[in-house]
């Protein structure tokens, strides 16, 4: 939420629960008590929201909208009975109102009498009214989705769109359709028709950048999302996805500037904060990268993410004894990501505490053994410290294990390294044989063998 709706929520809360506290009825216009039962709606807090009800209700007793809220509060607890009473309060001072019936069918739904809900249905789907005809096929859908029949659904709903582009509920409802089935393609195809039919509906442009993203059009979800909260700045949660995603597609400027312009709009929470910090770290400005990390680990202190980050930042700024202790702090809250001890173990390496670098190397492999660089790195460090027979033990263990072909040129590369020039010419010729491409791995282990006119030979003959 935005900063000026934070402001006004909080308002209202403080003074309806001061009213509240006091024992007096609060006088309130309509919209503010709106806004708090959605606010205690969305958090659950069933008992003040019937009280919201109450007070509202005593204020605009003829309010047919808080009636239904009542009503659908009422059925979201499972008091089908009384939500079925507060709706004939209503019909008696509102006879016409087709909200009333709409909202009764969505409780004989809930309460599984689909025959009764059909029934209201099929009356007012003689309405001429979109908006109308719209939330009743979303209501048929969920008839169909609580017997099972899941085929109709999408198609259910992409009329309910088509009839009224700005229904909420048929937008989420859709798009969980088109999750729940992998429905992309067709998801794609129907949003765009939708987006053609209504370009302002942000929502619209939202799921369709989820739906791009689903199916690898990284780029042009990215787009999506930025129209998203170009149409509705308040809508955050399209910021966050946009950020994300430009960070993973190595846009960090872009994803910055995302960061700062939310933040801006509304309260930063840890994610976003850790984010920023991200951002600033892929961009070399590691003051500022640490400066939001720990903002972000005020926030929540036992976040192992955070505290990675942190670590890495401290390395790349050579203060290794800050580095290993975020890492540690990182790895005592989570132990099964392998990033997490390979990043110590390089620091345990630089600072020359080996044995422990060897245990982490060991814990990484061990957590990801079909990550090849861990096997590589460790290899590595393994000849550095002249255990050229561990390591070709290690990497023999691995290729028959069948991890990657890259492993096989690893152990040439020890081979070599260990003396074994004749066994290593041989295997070197099989290899290349196989997968020329990978010849590069040899020379990054051993750099020395680009210059070696056997090796040069042997592999220009089996290319």
């Amino acid at each position: 939420m935005n900063n000026n709706y934070n402001k006004t929520i909080t308002a209202l809360i403080d003074e309806f629960e001061a009213f509240s506290e006091r024992g007096v009825l609060s006088v309130m216009n309509d919209r503010s008590y709106l806004l708090l039962l959605d606010y205690y709606i969305r958090e659950e807090i069933w008992d003040r929201a019937f009280e919201v009800l109450e007070h509202a209700l005593n204020n605009y007793s003829y309010s047919v909208e808080f009636h239904i809220k009542k009503a659908q509060l009422l059925s979201k607890i499972q008091k089908f009975e009384d939500a079925l009473q507060v709706l004939d309060q209503a019909k008696g001072f509102s006879p016409g109102e087709l909200a009333i019936d709409l909202t009764r069918a969505e409780v004989f739904i809930n309460l599984g009498v689909f025959e009764d809900a059909a029934q209201i249905l099929d009356g007012l789907k003689e309405s001429d009214i979109p908006q109308v005809l719209s939330n009743v096929y979303v209501l048929e859908s969920l008839i169909h989705k609580q017997q099972n029949n899941f085929e109709p659904i999408f198609f259910t709903l992409q009329s309910a769109l088509q009839l009224n582009t700005r229904n909420e509920q048929a937008i989420e409802l859709f798009w969980a359709t088109i999750e729940g089935t992998k429905r992309y393609n067709n998801g794609k195809i129907v949003l765009k028709e939708l987006i053609d039919q209504d370009p302002y509906s942000y929502l619209f442009w939202y799921y369709y950048g989820h739906t791009l993203s689903y199916l690898g059009e990284y780029q042009e979800a990215v787009e999506a999302y930025e129209y998203a909260y170009i149409i509705n700045p308040d809508f955050e949660p399209a910021y966050k996805e946009f950020a994300e995603l430009c960070f993973e597609l190595k846009g960090y400027g872009q994803a910055l500037a995302c960061c700062q312009e939310y933040a801006q709009r509304f309260s930063m929470d840890s994610d976003l904060l850790m984010l920023t910090g991200r951002c600033h770290q892929q961009l070399g400005h590691y003051d500022k990268a640490r400066q939001f990390l720990h903002k972000a680990l005020q926030i929540d202190p036992m976040d192992d993410e955070i505290l990675f980050h942190l670590g890495e930042c401290y390395a790349q700024a050579e203060n290794w004894e800050s580095a290993i202790w975020y890492l540690k702090k990182a790895i005592d809250i989570e132990d099964k990501r392998e990033e997490y001890f390979a990043s110590i173990a390089e620091a345990y390496r630089v600072t020359g505490q080996f044995p422990k670098a060897e245990i982490a190397w060991m814990e990484a492999i061990s957590i990801a053994p079909e990550v090849v660089d861990y096997w590589l790195r460790y290899t590595r460090f393994l000849l550095d410290n002249n255990q050229g027979e561990k390591a070709l033990e290690l990497l023999t263990d691995a290729e028959e294990d069948a991890i990657d072909l890259t492993v096989t040129f690893a152990r040439i590369a020890c081979l070599f390294h260990l003396g074994h020039r004749h066994e290593g010419l041989f295997w070197l010729g099989e290899a290349v044989f196989e997968d020329d491409g990978l010849v590069n791995v040899l020379f990054e282990i051993s750099p020395e063998l680009q210059n070696d006119p056997e090796v040069i030979r042997v592999i220009e003959n089996n290319q």
